[in-house]
């Protein structure tokens, strides 16, 4: 009896305990409800003496009533968006340089312009006797550019392109002869170049040097374009130089410019 009375007991108090749970998980759920949003929970109302208490749905409504007249929030139809930049017309300017920095711009663009002007005329003035020989309609602008900057247009000098053939260097009666042909192997006229004669002893030594000018050798100042100029001089030794001079053995002769 004594062990059935103890589990009717505890049965009782398991019970007990479960109701006083599920009251107060009650209570906890009626005042989460009772909590406005905005302000927190709302104190409960006491009950009045002449009847029970509200429910706490009815205050939570109470409560926010107030709150149900404000102004509605605005919709996303009724906001008008910002104007497009490329809608905006010109005159107002939006994102617009302003006018220093625009003036800057063009101020630096001249300067590029000129810089390459001067850069195509020093160009000109440096090439002008190669500009003016291929190209014979640009002599008139080359030349005042010369009368510009106090330059001399003169046929363009090329030595690689001049060669000298049929060369030959005789004794003579009164003296010696020297015979040549300078060819032009370049496509544009070249200046007539300078000849210097050099005379060798038996030894391969130089006993005299001589340089001829076109002048000398009867030449004109410019061999034409794949042109032939041949030249026969003759050369005689005097003066206290060629007094003692040994026999002459062979000779030399190279084209330059002086």
């Amino acid at each position: 009896m004594n062990a059935q009375l103890k589990k009717a007991l505890r049965r009782e108090r398991v019970k007990a305990l479960r109701e006083e749970r599920a009251q107060k998980r009650e209570r906890e759920r009626t005042g989460a409800s009772t909590a406005d949003p905005l302000f927190g929970a709302l104190p409960e109302a006491k009950e009045d003496a002449a009847g029970p208490k509200a429910p706490a749905s009815d205050q939570a409504l109470d409560a926010r009533a107030p709150l149900d007249v404000a102004s509605p929030a605005p919709s996303a139809e009724g906001i008008e968006p910002m104007p497009d930049a490329a809608s905006v017309p010109s005159f107002i300017g939006l994102d617009s340089p302003s006018g220093p920095a625009r003036r800057t711009g063009w101020l630096w663009a001249l300067a590029c312009l000129v810089a390459l002007v001067l850069l195509g005329l020093q160009y000109a003035r440096h090439e002008r006797d190669v500009l003016a020989a291929r190209e014979p309609a640009l002599r008139p602008m080359l030349q005042t550019l010369c009368d510009w900057t106090r330059c001399t247009l003169s046929p363009p000098r090329s030595i690689a392109d001049i060669s000298i053939e049929g060369a030959s260097f005789s004794r003579e009666a009164e003296g010696y002869r020297l015979d040549f042909s300078l060819r032009n192997r370049a496509r544009t006229p070249l200046a007539m170049p300078a000849v210097e004669l050099t005379l060798l002893d038996t030894q391969e030594r130089a006993l005299l040097r001589r340089v001829l000018l076109p002048t000398d050798y009867g030449a004109p100042t410019v061999l034409g374009a794949g042109a032939e100029r041949t030249a026969s001089l003759p050369l005689r030794l005097a003066g206290p130089d060629a007094a003692g001079l040994p026999p002459v053995a062979g000779y030399r002769l190279v084209a330059f410019y002086p």
